[in-house]
């Protein structure tokens, strides 16, 4: 028996299983929600001392695809306790070696446009040029 079969409905550990399976079985879309987000908000606003640390844990055991999914979703999710729990993950991101993940991570400054994740990717050293130029036209639309 999996061990999320023997937690409660709403614990960490069912929200986790629930969300990987669902970043498995149905493919993110612009423009659509996907179901993905609202699990990450029950976990994050249900669990708001744990969230980081669980987001965290998930992000480093799992390949560049989820966490890229991860990232994309949480930058859709505009709460102040998600946006608390993620910065630093988001920021962190920037230092994958997957540009996908990257990219992700860009695209949740753009979603969030928050005074340290924009210092964050101002500080970022873009190599691959069509990201580059994302990230160039990300902190130009953000510049006040």
């Amino acid at each position: 028996m999996h061990p999320a079969d023997r937690a409660p409905l709403g614990s960490l550990e069912v929200l986790r299983a629930r969300l990987l399976a669902s970043l498995e079985d149905e493919p993110l879309e612009d423009g659509m929600t996907h179901a993905a987000e609202e699990l990450l908000r029950e976990a994050i606003l249900g669990h708001p001392e744990e969230a980081e640390q669980w987001l965290t844990q998930i992000i480093s055991s799992n390949g560049p695809t989820t966490q890229a999914g991860i990232l994309q979703c949480l930058g859709r999710l505009h709460h102040p306790e998600v946006i608390q729990a993620a910065e630093e993950i988001a920021s962190r991101a920037f230092s994958s070696p997957d540009v996908g993940v990257r990219e992700s991570a860009i695209g949740v400054v753009e979603q969030w446009g928050t005074p340290s994740l924009i210092e964050a990717l101002r500080r970022h050293q873009e190599a691959t040029p069509w990201l580059s130029r994302y990230a160039e036209k990300v902190l130009r639309d953000l510049s006040v």
